[in-house]
């Protein structure tokens, strides 16, 4: 329908079973027009198949899980007056959608969900592993998001929550590479009061199955280096045979060059060459 508010009304008033068709991501016409932002179409839509506003594509999102993660704002304000108890859909691993506003760094989208629904606990949830939103924003280094989260929600009456591995916002961050804008998110945490769990350090061990992840990685890692190391080996190794035949071909040509072929005098001698200008011919070929 790409946007076609006409064409999909002629549409839909002569075939309305297509609000209900599927594609091969399991996605009805509603997801593609709540990612898109095509609010007029998605009126349409949900009038055709009301029920549309809970449909799960492939990965169980719902068409305003995908306005979200795309951050449209009016797309969002539409399905929540439609379908207001759509806001607290769930996705896989008990992830809210305000864990995806975060995830996808969407602060708009988040702030008008947040104000939408006014309520603590939703604000405060955690997904399957026991990461709030400020976990995530924490972990991806959101910085933006981080400010208003300990600024402007009640997430900063809970800056002390651990995730299932025992650790606060600021010891999931302290977990991850170090770069400028993590330095800065750790200011905005400490400067919000957030602190490490007393009860962890950085130097415990991890757990059985991080243990195994981490055995996984670190062969990955032993593999892939071990490849571009050979890699490297075999391209030095072509580029000494490339400069060898260079070097012979240089040198044949500077031979047919001073002295070149004497049909009329086949006894001749053939000139010597000189080391100085096979030398001085050798430098100025490879500059």
């Amino acid at each position: 329908m790409r946007g076609h508010l006409h064409f999909a009304q002629a549409l839909l008033s002569r075939k309305p079973k297509l609000a209900k068709e599927l594609d091969s991501l399991c996605r009805l016409s509603l997801h593609l027009a709540s990612a898109e932002g095509y609010i007029d179409i998605l009126k349409e839509l949900i009038t055709a198949n009301p029920d549309a506003c809970w449909a799960r594509d492939q990965d169980g999102r719902i068409p305003l899980h995908l306005a979200a993660l795309k951050g449209r704002v009016d797309i969002i304000k539409e399905l929540v007056s439609i379908c207001p108890e759509s806001i607290r859909e769930k996705l896989d691993y008990g992830e809210t959608i305000l864990h995806l506003c975060v995830k996808y760094n969407r602060l708009e989208a988040l702030k008008l969900l947040v104000e939408t629904v006014r309520d603590d606990e939703f604000v405060n949830a955690t997904d399957d592993n026991g990461n709030t939103i400020l976990h995530l924003a924490a972990i991806l280094k959101q910085v933006q998001i981080t400010k208003y989260l300990l600024l402007e929600t009640s997430i900063k009456e809970n800056v002390t929550a651990l995730n299932r591995n025992g650790f606060t916002a600021l010891d999931a961050l302290e977990h991850c590479p170090r770069d400028s804008k993590g330095l800065e998110v750790k200011i905005i945490l400490l400067e919000a009061g957030v602190q490490r769990n007393a009860g962890r350090s950085l130097g415990e061990f991890p757990s059985p199955a991080a243990q195994r992840n981490g055995g996984l990685v670190a062969t990955k890692c032993k593999f892939w280096n071990n490849y571009f190391e050979n890699v490297g080996k075999r391209l030095e190794e072509a580029r000494g045979n490339i400069l060898v035949a260079a070097t012979v071909t240089a040198s044949m040509a500077f031979q047919a060059g001073i002295n070149p072929p004497t049909p009329d005098h086949t006894d001749a001698a053939p000139a010597p060459a000189t080391d100085k200008y096979f030398e001085d011919y050798l430098g100025s070929f490879w500059g």
